[in-house]
């Protein structure tokens, strides 16, 4: 017997379940013809606008009016602005799996300021190249549009980055020049001063080893008697030598402390006539090797500023202290150099048969062999010379030390020059 369903009765659960199964299968049917639809649709653009090919239905809506635009005739200016807009579809369509990446493959969002709700690393770390090529499409609607508001939202948090690091690199220059600026006046100061006082130090020695300047010399009496009748070529070569040395030593001083006191104190630091040549000599080799390490300081401060100008950009306020330390190995061998020559002259004043009595007695510790004194403990302790002068305190120097020790004061100099 079959029951007819009336209006008011309920539906059986087999009755929905069909009806509901229906529904779903028609939309999903409808779906997917949608679906096709808009393949054919995008497909149809493709054909008839190639410049489409490859887009999302959305960049294809908004690039399609400035197409269509173009197929009805453009003006030359049109014709280039076209060709701009085609270009950087072009970028945009190349940098597509980029852009995706920065967009985290769905649509970016942004808020109410037209920023992006989150800066993606991938956006951060994109070369500025690309990022100018997405940031043309700022403005434009749907994901292109986005995506290049994204890009000039980096563009601009980079720049101001960059100006802040400008700002506080000028703040930190500002900084280290308020002390480094006193640094390179005193260095320039020296550097002025320096090349005078080595041509005094030369004509001064020139004179010294060439001429008698004793106490009974024809110079002497010449500073006696006031008269240049006396002079000789050597002794007026010292005179000037001394008044050279003395202008450039008070071109580095305070004008305070020029007056006569301190004239006749740099003037009995120098080798004068009346003194005995061994006299006038230790004087020199001291002023030599005070010279020497003002040129060594120099060109360590030179090199450090240069350092300091290309890592940097200026030079860092602690320049001076940095010099000053890297410039103590080269000063302890021109310490060296200066003890060495000065013991030689001591011994030549001496005489061979004072120093002779030496050999093999104790010295103050680290007191140089010299050649002479190395001559004669070879003579007294044969192969066990050197030993023997070392127990006694003498400090031994190195074949390549001993060059240099003998080196004219102007070729030592040159070495030292960077």
């Amino acid at each position: 017997m079959v029951q007819v369903i009336g209006p008011g009765k309920p539906k059986s659960n087999f009755q929905e379940q069909l009806l509901g199964g229906l529904e779903q299968g028609l939309n999903a049917y409808q779906k997917h013809q949608d679906f096709r639809r808009e393949q054919s649709q995008q497909k149809a653009l493709a054909q008839q606008f190639p410049e489409l090919a490859g887009l999302s239905p959305e960049m294809q809506k908004a690039a399609l009016p400035q197409l269509l635009k173009g197929r009805q005739g453009l003006n030359p200016l049109q014709k280039t602005q076209q060709e701009l807009a085609q270009a950087r579809l072009d970028a945009l369509k190349g940098n597509q799996e980029l852009f995706n990446k920065l967009s985290g493959g769905g649509k970016p969002t942004l808020n109410q300021q037209g920023h992006p709700e989150q800066q993606d690393e991938s956006l951060m770390s994109a070369p500025d190249d690309i990022l100018r090529q997405a940031a043309a499409f700022k403005g434009q609607p749907g994901e292109a549009g986005t995506i290049g508001n994204m890009a000039q939202f980096e563009i601009d948090r980079r720049e101001k980055e960059a100006k802040t690091v400008r700002e506080d690199k000028i703040e930190e220059r500002k900084y280290h020049t308020g002390y480094s600026k006193a640094a390179e006046e005193k260095a320039n100061s020296i550097r002025e001063s320096l090349p005078k006082k080595e041509m005094s130090l030369d004509l001064a020695r020139s004179a010294v080893e060439n001429a008698d300047l004793s106490y009974f010399s024809r110079d002497k009496l010449a500073d006696i008697t006031g008269s240049d009748l006396f002079r000789t070529a050597k002794g007026a070569q010292l005179v000037t030598a001394a008044k050279e040395n003395l202008l450039s030593s008070m071109g580095r001083v305070s004008a305070r402390a020029q007056n006569i006191w301190f004239e006749q104190r740099l003037n009995s630091m120098f080798p004068k006539i009346g003194q005995s040549r061994e006299a006038n000599l230790t004087v020199q080799e001291m002023l030599e090797g005070e010279a020497q390490m003002d040129k060594a300081y120099l060109g360590e401060f030179d090199r450090l500023v240069k350092e300091d100008e290309s890592k940097y950009g200026f030079v860092r306020k602690d320049i001076e202290k940095r010099a000053r330390d890297a410039v103590k190995p080269i000063e302890k061998d021109i310490m060296k150099r200066t003890t060495y020559r000065m013991r030689e002259i001591e011994e030549q004043e001496l005489g061979l048969s004072s120093i002779k009595q030496k050999v093999g007695k104790n010295v103050i510790k680290g007191t140089p062999l010299t050649l002479a004194m190395a001559k004669l403990y070879k003579e007294k302790f044969k192969e066990n010379a050197l030993d023997m002068a070392e127990k006694n305190g003498y400090y031994i120097p190195t074949i390549e030390e001993f060059q240099a020790f003998h080196a004219q004061p102007s070729e030592y100099r040159e070495a030292l020059a960077p």
